[in-house]
């Protein structure tokens, strides 16, 4: 792997780059991580981690909150392998179908260097900025790479990995000598260390339940803009908020993280509001309880987990070619790039675009303060993006 995928640190106080582990208490081995530094100047570089999500990440935009009605057919067969969720339309898509074996190495090696970062450079020694962009980008490299290497799959909750237990209860990190799960970093670290509800808008489940993955990493000095953008895509999209008779149904993951929300459920109320259209705020203000819609576990990509042909993948393509019935011609013809299942969405994403038009819904103009690629590279301390010291109970959208 050449250099160019290496997590790279830039330094400006050299004196900081080597710092000693923290001790960790005995009865708490999730501790150590709530140490910082508030005057640190190191700054981590996740620029390779853009330019992979570039690549592989498909936007499909904001949710219109309009319901898929059926499913669309190909012509001859009434079978297909379209998810049949009603948010099968909602949230970015990784194009698992197309990547290759050199693909995963390059995964699989990002993943070393980001998990090896500790060792080199304490996170302790680290201003909160700079380590919540660590741990929002660890976590989502290692549900991307550990649903790569078993791609093809569709419901991410029955995958067992090696140690029997599910994607996010199994032990996929060991960071500073502390063995992690993708739970223990979303609730047991970041969800204990930084009291704000935007965090949890930066993990990819690698599920349409979960929250959008955006084609950008994150970084210490775009935090707020960046999951702002998520915030407001996720509460204004059915699998966020949605109502029945003055019950206000909300996400799964807002009752995973009630304790962010003490005055329950008027501060729940009060963050959704904060990012919610005019449609949405109505479905807001009229609520007086609230419950849980459950976690779509549907994978998040392009062909609902059915692989570039059908149930193969690109890796495997070749020998379906030389060794299918029929000779060679047929089997290629159902390798595509945009097989039947990715094309429907692509289809359902477009129509979705076209009724946006039509109701004049893309005149509205938004503005977020994204960071420029120079204030990617500044101190995040003294960014606009910055997170710390500043309550997210009422964000602003």
């Amino acid at each position: 792997m050449t250099q160019g995928w290496r997590v790279f640190v830039l330094i400006a106080a050299v004196a900081a780059f080597i710092a000693p582990a923290a001790a960790q208490g005995p009865a708490d081995r999730f501790g150590r991580f709530a140490e910082h530094d508030p005057d640190s100047e190191i700054v981590l570089d996740f620029s390779v981690w853009t330019e992979m999500l570039r690549a592989i990440v498909y936007d499909v935009g904001m949710s219109d909150r309009y319901i898929p009605k059926g499913r669309i057919i190909e012509t001859g067969s009434r079978v297909t392998g379209q998810s049949t969720s009603r948010y099968r339309t909602e949230g970015n898509r990784v194009i698992f179908h197309l990547l290759e074996d050199f693909h995963l190495e390059a995964l699989s090696a990002y993943r070393a260097d980001l998990t090896a970062l500790p060792d080199q450079v304490s996170l302790a020694r680290l201003n909160k900025d700079q380590q919540l962009a660590y741990w929002l980008n660890l976590h989502n490299v290692i549900v991307i790479d550990e649903i790569a290497k078993r791609y093809p799959m569709r419901a991410l909750n029955r995958v067992r990995m090696d140690d029997g237990e599910i994607l996010h209860d199994s032990v996929v990190a060991t960071i500073e000598g502390v063995p992690l799960t993708l739970t223990d970093i979303r609730n047991n670290i970041v969800g204990r260390y930084w009291d704000t509800p935007l965090a949890m808008y930066g993990f990819y489940y690698g599920a349409i339940g979960g929250p959008s993955l955006q084609a950008r990493a994150f970084t210490g000095s775009s935090l707020r803009p960046v999951l702002s953008r998520n915030a407001r895509e996720y509460v204004n999209a059915l699998r966020g908020v949605e109502n029945s008779e003055y019950t206000l149904r909300v996400s799964q993951i807002y009752f995973d993280n009630q304790r962010l929300f003490p005055n329950w459920p008027e501060d729940l109320f009060a963050h959704l509001d904060a990012f919610a259209d005019e449609d949405v705020s109505a479905l807001v203000e009229t609520a007086d309880r609230v419950r849980a819609i459950p976690f779509e576990w549907d994978i998040a990509d392009m062909t609902n987990g059915a692989g570039e042909c059908g149930g193969g993948i690109r890796r495997n393509v070749q020998q379906d070619i030389s060794s299918g019935p029929g000779g060679g011609a047929a089997s290629l013809a159902s390798c595509t790039p945009l097989p039947p299942t990715a094309r429907n969405l692509t289809i359902e994403v477009q129509q979705r675009r076209l009724r946006l038009i039509r109701d004049g819904a893309l005149g509205r103009v938004v503005i977020t303060d994204v960071a420029t690629e120079d204030e990617d590279h500044s101190r995040s301390g003294g960014a606009s993006g910055s997170l710390v010291g500043q309550s997210e109970r009422e964000p602003e959208g």
